[in-house]
């Protein structure tokens, strides 16, 4: 079966910006998230610690262990990259950095550039009766969210009237920060996904396309 949306009933593997910056979403750190209605098998939980974040999840008709054997063949722990000869270090290193568990990997992807904005990856891995189920959360570094967060406030319509810079002069300012927060943070979880679903179904990733 292919990757399942949390909140769309459709399945692209690359959607356009558009539809996935609908799942840029601003929580105060440590309190409750607000109520979604229920769509789908994954459930919302109660506590966060992140702010923007992405969800899908993946059914694969593999067993459990075959599972978690595929995303281990598609990532490199931190030391082992750092073990890499520099020269070779790319051709060597695998699409994803990071710990692979029996039930639980945390991941992030193995980029040659910087990006500040790069999704990090946790993941549950499921037995279900027809195979195995991967859900997948993708979020931004809880700084990097929260220095977002206050550059829009500070150049957007809720900025304090009292500041510097005009609200005609700050459009720019916070068209830049949002274009540079969605594209960087979204364009790079579209990517992840797609690794991670063909990681995950193998040979079914074929049979779904």
């Amino acid at each position: 079966m292919a990757a399942q949306r949390n909140c769309c009933p459709c399945v692209l593997p690359v959607a356009p910006l558009w539809l996935e910056a609908r799942r840029f979403v601003v929580v105060p750190v440590g309190r409750r998230e607000p109520e979604r209605r229920k769509a789908g098998s994954l459930r919302q939980p109660s506590r966060v610690t992140t702010m923007p974040y992405y969800r899908f999840v993946i059914n694969a008709h593999a067993p459990h262990q075959v599972v978690t054997e595929r995303l281990r063949s598609v990532h490199n722990t931190p030391r082992e990259v750092e073990a890499f000869p520099e020269s070779s270090r790319r051709e060597l290193s695998m699409p994803f950095v990071g710990y692979v568990k029996e039930d639980s990997f945390t991941l992030r992807r193995n980029i040659r550039y910087q990006n500040s904005f790069l999704p990090l990856i946790r993941g549950r891995i499921l037995p279900t009766e027809t195979g195995t189920q991967v859900k997948v959360t993708m979020f931004m570094h809880p700084l990097v969210a929260i220095f977002m967060v206050f550059w829009l406030w500070l150049t957007g319509p809720y900025a304090p009237a009292d500041q510097s810079t005009s609200t005609h002069s700050a459009w720019p300012l916070f068209a830049f920060g949002l274009l540079v927060a969605l594209g960087g943070f979204f364009l790079e979880a579209i990517k992840a996904k797609r690794l991670l679903v063909e990681a995950v179904l193998g040979p079914e990733a074929s049979l779904t396309t």
